[in-house]
C-alpha cells in the first residue's frame, strides 16, 4: 500500500474534522452561486421569451410547446454547473496532487527531487501549505546532504583508520568492518562481511575476542583486554577496546571493537628485557673475574708471593678490555639507534677494506687465516668509519667461527642498482634455523660456547644498522660445510 492509500485508510471521523472546511465551504458557495445565477438566467430568459410571443396569433401554442420543452434549461444549467465544479474542483485538487508527489519525492532518498518549488499561486490554505512545504523540503535537503557528508568523512576516517575496526549488532553480526580488520583476520577477499552481516564468530576464531564483545553488550560498558591471535602462523598481540553504541535514547544496538596492534610494544619489552639480562651478564661475568684475580692478587702481594702478578694482571687487564668493548658497542648502537648523521664522502675501498683487515690482525694476533682484498669496485660514496667497522665485524665474526685453515674473502663489486660488499669464508657454515635471528643484539649460533668465544654479541646488530643508516641492507647466506656469505648492498649515489 502507498503512502496515500495508509494516510487514507488511518482518516476516522475525528480526523475528518480537521480537514480544510473553508476550502469545503468556497467550493459550495460557488456551486451554489453558479446554480442560483443559472436559474436567474433561465428565468429571465424564459420571461423574455413569453412578452415577445403573447402578442402573435397563435402563441398560445408556441407558448405550450416552450413549457413542454422548459425541463432542458435545468439540464443546461446542470451541465454548466458541472463544468464549473470540475474546474473548481481541479484548482483545488492539482496543488494536492504536486503535494503528495513531491513528498513522495523527500522520503524516498534515491530519488531526485530536484530544485523545483510548489507554486505557491493556490488559494489561501493551499499557499500557506505549499509555503512551509517548500521550507521544510530545503531543511531537509540540507540536513540529507549534511548527514550524507559527514557519512562519507566519517567512512573515510575508519576506512583510513590503521586500527581494526569491527561494529557488531546484539546479534553478532557484523554491520561495519574496515580494510585494516580484514588484513588483521585475513579476510581481504571476502569484502561482503558487512553487506551479508556475517557472524562475527565465523569470521574471527578467538573466544577471548567473542566472550569480550558479549560481555560489553550485557553489560553496557567499555571493556579493555590484551589478547593474541595467530596471523600467517605469527603470535600478534593486540589491546582490544570494546564500547557499547546507543541510540539517543539509550538502548543499545551495537558494540564497536577496536584493535590495536601492540605486537611492536611487546616486541620491545621483550627486546629490553633480554637486553639487561644480556648486558648484566655479560658485564657480571667479567667484573667476577676481575674481582677473584683481585682479591688473589692482594693475597700474594700481601704474602710477597709476586711469580703470578703478572699473569693476574694480563688476566684482569683482559676482562676490563672486555667490558669496553661491550659499552662501546652498546654507545655505538644506540647512536645508530638515535638516527646520528653519517659523514658520507667518496673513499677508495682497497684502503678502507685494508685498513679494517690490518685492524682485524693487531686484535687477534694468534689467528693466522687468511684474509684476501679484492675490489671490483675502487670507490664508494659512504662513512668510512662505520663501514670499516662493518668490514671489522664481518671478519672477526669469521675468525671465531671458522678452523684456521680456511680462508676469508673481502670483495666489493658493482651492481646495476648500487654496490654490494661480500664478506665470505668457507668455514663451517651456520644452521638455517639460526640465519633469521642472527642479527639480532646478543644472539649467538653456539650459546654453549658463548663464554669461550670473546665478543659482545654486538656486532652484527651494529653492521645492520649500519647498513640501514646508509640506505641499503645486508643479507645472509650460508650451506652446512661449505661456508658462510655476508652481502651488504649500497645504494649508487652516482
Amino acid at each position: 500500500m502507498n503512502m496515500l492509500g495508509k494516510l487514507s485508510s488511518k482518516l476516522t471521523e475525528k480526523d475528518a474534522a480537521q480537514l480544510p472546511w473553508r476550502l469545503f465551504r468556497e467550493f459550495l458557495i460557488t456551486l451554489l452561486i453558479v446554480i442560483s445565477f443559472g436559474l436567474i438566467i433561465g428565468f429571465v430568459f424564459w420571461s423574455w421569451i413569453v412578452d415577445q410571443v403573447k402578442d402573435i396569433p397563435g402563441s398560445e401554442f408556441v407558448v405550450q410547446e416552450v413549457e413542454s420543452l422548459i425541463w432542458i434549461l435545468p439540464l443546461l444549467c446542470l451541465l454548466v454547473v458541472l463544468w464549473m465544479g470540475l474546474w473548481t474542483l481541479r484548482n483545488l485538487v492539482r496543488p494536492l496532487g504536486q503535494f503528495i508527489s513531491r513528498a513522495k519525492g523527500l522520503l524516498d532518498f534515491d530519488r531526485d527531487v530536484g530544485e523545483h518549488e510548489l507554486s505557491e499561486d493556490e488559494p489561501e490554505e493551499w499557499a500557506e501549505i505549499t509555503i512551509a512545504f517548500n521550507q521544510l523540503k530545503k531543511e531537509l535537503l540540507a540536513n540529507r546532504n549534511s548527514l550524507t557528508e559527514k557519512a562519507i568523512q566519517l567512512e573515510a576516517f575508519v576506512q583510513s583508520l590503521s586500527d581494526a575496526i569491527v561494529i557488531v549488532d546484539l546479534k553478532g553480526h557484523c554491520i561495519l568492518v574496515n580494510p585494516a580488520f580484514e588484513r588483521l583476520f585475513l579476510l581481504e577477499e571476502r569484502n561482503d562481511i558487512a553487506e551479508n552481516k556475517t557472524l562475527l564468530k565465523e569470521v574471527v576464531r578467538s573466544p577471548d575476542v567473542i566472550a569480550l564483545i558479549e560481555t560489553t553488550m550485557k553489560s553496557g560498558e567499555v571493556k579493555r583486554e590484551h589478547i593474541s591471535v595467530w596471523r600467517k602462523n605469527k603470535e600478534v598481540h593486540l589491546s582490544l577496546t570494546t564500547a557499547p553504541l546507543r541510540h539517543p535514547d539509550g538502548t543499545l544496538f551495537g558494540v564497536l571493537g577496536d584493535f590495536h596492534d601492540v605486537s611492536d610494544i611487546k616486541r620491545a619489552e621483550k627486546n629490553r628485557i633480554e637486553l639487561v639480562g644480556n648486558v648484566s651478564h655479560d658485564i657480571r661475568t667479567p667484573l667476577t673475574a676481575i674481582k677473584g684475580y683481585f682479591a688473589t692478587l692482594e693475597a700474594d702481594i700481601k704474602a710477597g708471593r709476586a711469580e703470578y702478578v703478572e699473569r693476574y694482571l694480563q688476566v684482569i687487564e683482559k676482562n676490563v678490555d672486555r667490558i669496553l668493548s661491550l659499552t662501546n658497542d652498546l654507545l655505538e648502537l644506540s647512536s645508530l639507534e638515535s638516527g646520528i648523521q653519517l659523514r658520507r664522502e667518496w673513499v677508495s675501498t682497497e684502503e678502507m677494506s685494508l685498513s679494517a683487515v690490518e685492524q682485524v690482525r693487531k686484535k687477534h694476533p694468534s689467528k693466522n687465516h687468511r684474509i684476501t682484498v679484492e675490489c671490483i669496485e675502487k670507490s664508494v660514496y659512504v662513512d668510512s668509519r662505520r663501514i670499516e667497522q662493518v668490514i671489522m665485524n664481518l671478519v672477526e665474526n669469521s675468525l671465531k667461527y671458522i678452523p684456521e685453515d680456511r680462508e676469508i674473502l673481502v670483495k666489493w663489486d658493482r651492481k646495476p642498482n648500487g654496490w654490494q660488499l661480500v664478506v665470505s669464508d668457507n668455514g663451517p657454515g651456520i644452521e638455517p634455523q639460526h640465519l633469521e635471528r642472527i642479527f639480532e643484539r646478543f644472539y649467538r649460533v653456539d650459546s654453549a660456547r658463548s663464554n669461550q668465544i670473546e665478543g659482545s654479541g654486538l656486532g652484527l646488530a651494529i653492521v645492520k644498522h649500519v647498513m640501514l643508516r646508509h640506505g641499503g641492507e645486508v643479507e645472509v647466506n650460508s650451506v652446512q660445510g661449505k661456508g658462510t656469505q655476508f652481502i651488504c648492498h649500497f645504494p649508487s649515489f652516482r
